[in-house]
């Protein structure tokens, strides 16, 4: 528990907007139209992070009350109650998360020391290794934390010693254990053996190494690539102390010679293994020589088999889009990887951006299209003729190609960060200015959509 001697006692330098946990946080209800099933996706995104933040020891009441209104919300949703109740319970949750993360932050900023040493117990494997010893530890800094959750948020300074030291422990014993299992099971196995009395050399050796391990771990913990070498060090010296131990046992009550002899036939055998292993090599090599053309080969194939499939899909899009209009509506083209609807069927007033009446069916074609072929960006250009100032037309165009991209967004045919819209004036004719026909082509509205992969 934490101290009540409170000579050593800080106060924290962070002010909490909840006092006590015994009230719900102020609570932001979401519209109407919120979708339930993507907020609980969100919300539970969210909580994992908390968790891996140490929610759970950081501020475990407001993260516990946030579990257990997301937990209702889930429930609600899986019982068919109205989106507004399942709503609510998501938006109650998310107060508490939010809470929680001011909770977690003055905590971390109070005690840093603290909440370092524990989250580097943890990634030592504390939960695995020295699960009771984290606990109780823990339990401590539960204590401490809940207090901060209902307003009290003082510590002694001998407390935060005892518990960022006790994480320290904790740590170091867990990578210790992680780290030298294997060796010090070979070095158990090679004891059980008689590697005291037949080869006290080797299992010495053996031992030096894994106090190197052990001083690597005290002093150097973080040191992933040196941990890594001497761990293996360690491993393979413990391993070869069992070995020598093993044929120790077979040579007792053998003659010189006879040791002699053996040795020479296992310096034979091991010859004929390298001379097998040299052979086998080259093969492999000429095998992998062999495979890596074919791989190469079916790359090819793949980059083109995806190429048809992709050029497949277009064409299908293109098809979909080109059938959805009449002639004196739209044209539909091709543009690289993208889809062009050329409108011609859009009736501005002259001179004016606003959208009439009978342009709304020809628009919901256009929403019908992007729909169908599942559209990922939309580029909407405006285009004039040549009748009119340069500033003018450029104006008129930018404003026309707007109203065409806001519709498209009212009527969630796009969001609103995947559409923009651009004024080209009478900079891009299709044809010549000079007859009324001419003129009448140029003025028109491109959608140009980026189809999603």
């Amino acid at each position: 528990m934490i101290s009540n001697n409170m000579k050593f006692a800080m106060t924290a330098a962070f002010a909490f907007g909840l006092a006590a946990c015994s009230h719900t946080p102020p609570v932001a209800d979401y519209p109407a139209t919120a979708n339930p099933v993507e907020e609980i996706q969100k919300l539970d995104a969210d909580l994992h992070t908390a968790a891996d933040n140490q929610a759970a020891v950081l501020s475990p009441k407001m993260y516990r009350k946030a579990g257990d209104a997301f937990g209702d919300a889930k429930q609600y949703q899986n019982k068919g109650k109205e989106n507004k109740d399942v709503l609510k319970q998501i938006a109650i949750s998310r107060a508490y998360l939010n809470e929680t993360n001011k909770n977690m932050t003055g905590v971390q900023q109070t005690i840093p020391e603290v909440v370092k040493a524990r989250h580097d117990a943890v990634l030592g494997g504390a939960m695995v290794q020295q699960k009771e010893e984290l606990a109780a530890t823990d339990s401590k800094l539960r204590d401490y934390t809940e207090n901060v959750e209902d307003g009290k948020n003082k510590i002694d300074q001998a407390d935060r010693e005892e518990m960022k030291n006790s994480y320290l422990s904790i740590e170091v014993a867990a990578i210790n254990r992680t780290r030298l299992a294997e060796a010090r099971t070979l070095i158990s196995q090679a004891r059980k053996q008689g590697a005291e009395r037949l080869t006290p050399k080797s299992l010495t050796a053996a031992e030096m190494k894994i106090k190197k391990v052990e001083d690597t771990i005290t002093t150097d913990r973080h040191n992933v690539a040196l941990l890594d070498q001497v761990t293996k060090d360690a491993t393979d010296e413990a391993r070869h102390a069992l070995e020598l131990t093993q044929l120790a046992r077979q040579a007792k009550g053998e003659s010189p010679e006879q040791i002699a002899m053996e040795m020479d036939a296992k310096k034979t055998q091991l010859n004929q293994r390298d001379s097998a292993l040299n052979t086998a090599t080259g093969e492999v090599k000429l095998r992998d020589t062999e495979l890596n053309q074919k791989d190469q080969q079916l790359a090819v194939v793949a980059g083109t088999n995806d190429k048809l499939e992709k050029d497949k899909q277009f064409n299908d899009s293109f098809e979909k889009a080109r059938k959805e209009f009449d002639p004196e509506q739209a044209d539909v083209y091709r543009q690289g990887d993208n889809l062009l609807i050329r409108l011609k069927g859009l009736n501005f007033k002259s001179g004016r951006a606003e959208l009439s009446g009978d342009s709304f069916p020809l628009l919901s074609k256009v929403k019908n299209v992007m729909t169908e072929v599942r559209t990922e960006n939309v580029v909407v250009e405006g285009h004039t003729d040549a009748v009119g100032s340069k500033e003018a037309n450029q104006k008129l165009s930018a404003a026309r190609a707007d109203a065409v991209a806001k519709y498209l967004v009212s009527e969630n045919a796009v969001e609103q960060g995947k559409i923009k819209s651009e004024g080209y004036g009478f900079s891009k004719p299709l044809a010549s200015n000079k007859s009324k026909e001419g003129r009448a082509q140029n003025r028109r509205v491109d959608v140009i959509l980026t189809l999603s992969k």
